[in-house]
């Protein structure tokens, strides 16, 4: 039986791929997974090993459709000695992974921060993202293996870790604790996508290698009035015009045009499935 690989199955994207596939009629026995900070992972009434980076070697001649590329050490993103160290022991861990084992397709979860690199107005996140799409690339090609390169902006997808700083997240944490959501630099402009639609997208054969996952451009605004429409809570708007708040968006309509039948904005329905989807699983990490 073939297998999908999810290398950071305890991340947000982890856990939602694993969640989706699951609900497309996926067995438990179709999943290998890996986490460097857990050692199980429990799904309603299934509970799934969890391979850490000593462990990776023991996977061997499996036959793997996908393998779901989410690791990064985004924990290291202060120090760049620190990043480029655990960044190649990530590198070489995937490059083993390929070389042990039969693997049809690999999709890495890139960022649009990419587009900053090429025009020299970079972060370090964006410099090793860049890295690690050059270097997939390189052992695709070598092996012959399907390689698809997702760049994200802004996600909706359960699951989500409330201590993250971003929009989506900080408004929900928001909602729950304050019991109302503040929205400063209303006007800024993010391109979301639905990450089940991204998931979806990952299983189907495509022409491209590299696509924005882009569906929906919206206001800041516009997503804290969905999350407060979910909690019924007020939103209060404090313009501000913050030198470091700018539009992140993308110029790539590849999925409006593949999946051109759909209405993929994002709306209150999609917004109402992330939030209950987390609230009502039960998908629990073990150490």
């Amino acid at each position: 039986m073939s297998k999908i690989l999810i290398h950071g199955s305890s991340s947000w994207l982890g856990k939602a791929t694993l969640d989706h596939l699951i609900s497309k009629h996926y067995s438990y026995d179709n999943f290998i997974l890996t986490s460097n900070k857990f050692t199980h992972l429990l799904h309603k009434d299934n509970q799934y090993k969890l391979y850490n980076s000593a462990e990776l070697k023991n996977i061997k001649n499996e036959d793997i459709d996908i393998l779901y590329f989410y690791s990064f050490p985004i924990n290291k993103i202060q120090n760049e000695a620190l990043l480029k160290k655990d960044f190649t022991k990530l590198m070489n861990e995937i490059e083993l992974l390929i070389a042990q084992n039969s693997i049809k397709k690999i999709f890495l979860a890139s960022s649009g921060s990419v587009y900053g690199f090429e025009t020299d107005n970079y972060s370090i996140y964006s410099k090793y993202k860049k890295t690690q799409e050059v270097s997939l690339m390189k052992f695709c090609k070598e092996h012959k293996i399907e390689l698809q390169i997702c760049r994200i902006f802004a996600v909706i997808a359960p699951f989500y870790d409330l201590s993250t700083n971003y929009a989506f997240t900080t408004f929900i944490k928001s909602a729950v604790e304050h019991k109302y959501i503040e929205v400063r630099n209303p006007n800024i402009m993010r391109s979301f996508v639905s990450f089940n639609d991204i998931v979806d997208i990952s299983l189907k054969n495509l022409d491209v290698e590299i696509y924005d996952a882009s569906t929906s451009n919206m206001t800041i605004a516009n997503l804290a009035n969905l999350v407060g429409q979910y909690f019924n809570v007020d939103v209060v708007v404090n313009q501000e015009n913050s030198p470091k708040a700018f539009d992140y968006l993308s110029k790539d309509n590849f999925i409006k045009n593949y999946m051109k039948n759909r209405n993929l904005d994002i709306n209150l329905e999609i917004i109402s499935k992330a939030i209950n989807t987390t609230i009502n699983n039960k998908l629990y990490l073990k150490f």
